[in-house]
């Protein structure tokens, strides 16, 4: 498998990631944007809010 996904219109694609007890997902999305080169001049105050936002996405798809 060369790491690329081949998707087919029609097909049903399906993707999982499981995430471990403990990861603080909101402080991991933070440092991403912490130290991303595009994101250097962003204030704390936009990148908490981004951070809260991708964070909200994720969990609004996870199993309860």
């Amino acid at each position: 498998m060369d790491g690329n996904m081949k998707v087919q219109l029609g097909k049903l694609v399906s993707n999982t990631t499981i995430i471990k007890d403990g990861v603080d997902l909101k402080r991991r999305f933070y440092d991403v944007l912490e130290n991303h080169p595009l994101t250097y001049h962003w204030s704390e105050g936009v990148k908490s809010m981004i951070s809260m936002k991708f964070y909200n996405e994720v969990m609004k798809d996870s199993t309860k």
